[in-house]
């Protein structure tokens, strides 16, 4: 792969609450040799809890992860982001809430929102030895509220916009392709958005329950060049009947150079 063209991922994890095959002690491992066999220069993870960062952070071959926890005491879910240790250097970093005060912990929209509160992390990374600054900005929407996702859409193009360098912006949108929350960041001609992912079908299997009839709730979107044909989900055939989670994995390439 030439230098500059990055492989990027989100994937959620599936917080650490399910016991029998899909507990986390048990999937850790698959999620672990996942993410070391695809070798992803940048990976946003949802629904990482404290104990599933650390233990991923102890797994995972030669990158960092950064994030903190979305409650008021920055515990609990995050939208952590690993990168990779030998490729980047971290020039800033950022963990808003979706909320009017995006700064005061656990906040959140009122309107239909969950009781959930809703985190973003973002680095501005920028290759070691070439390439340009790029901003990497994960986040999970509201699994409830269209109105709560919209308005977390809209900061999230709010914070975009206020960045000279180009972003990615990926997660767990918790909407269709057609929900008006994911056409309005294709239709903000000023980011001038892409979604790497729109040629996948299917993200969502609620750990196999949903294996013929997936639905698309997982995102890849970039102002950077980027080839959506090559972009794919990581396929889970779930041995010894074991999912590494709920989501697959979604893989793409953007052109940072």
């Amino acid at each position: 792969m030439k230098m500059g063209i990055l492989k990027v991922m989100t994937f959620n994890v599936r917080l650490d609450v399910d016991k029998g095959a899909n507990d986390f002690g048990l999937r850790k491992h698959r999620i672990a040799e996942l993410i070391n066999r695809e070798k992803p220069d940048v990976v946003g993870f949802q629904e990482a809890t404290n104990r599933m960062r650390y233990d991923l952070s102890e797994m995972l071959d030669g990158y960092y992860i950064v994030g903190c926890g979305r409650d008021t005491t920055y515990r609990g879910e995050s939208a952590a982001v690993a990168y990779r240790k030998d490729k980047f250097e971290l020039l800033k970093l950022d963990n808003f809430w979706l909320s009017a005060t995006p700064y005061v912990p656990g906040s959140r929209y009122g309107e239909d929102q969950s009781p959930c509160p809703r985190i973003t992390t973002a680095l501005l990374l920028v290759e070691k030895y070439d390439g340009k600054p790029f901003w990497f900005i994960n986040t999970h929407l509201d699994h409830i509220g269209s109105i709560a996702r919209l308005l977390g859409t809209t900061q999230l193009m709010q914070f975009m916009s206020e960045q000279k360098e180009p972003c990615v912006l990926a997660g767990d949108f918790n909407a269709g392709p057609a929900a008006k929350e994911i056409r309005a960041l294709s239709a903000n001609e000023t980011l001038g958005l892409v979604d790497c992912t729109a040629e996948i079908k299917g993200t969502f299997h609620d750990f196999g329950r949903m294996m013929s009839n997936m639905a698309k709730i997982d995102y890849i979107f970039t102002n950077l060049p980027c080839d959506i044909s090559k972009s794919y989900v990581c396929p889970d055939d779930a041995p010894d009947g074991t999912y590494y989670s709920d989501h697959l994995a979604v893989c793409a390439f953007v052109d940072a150079t």
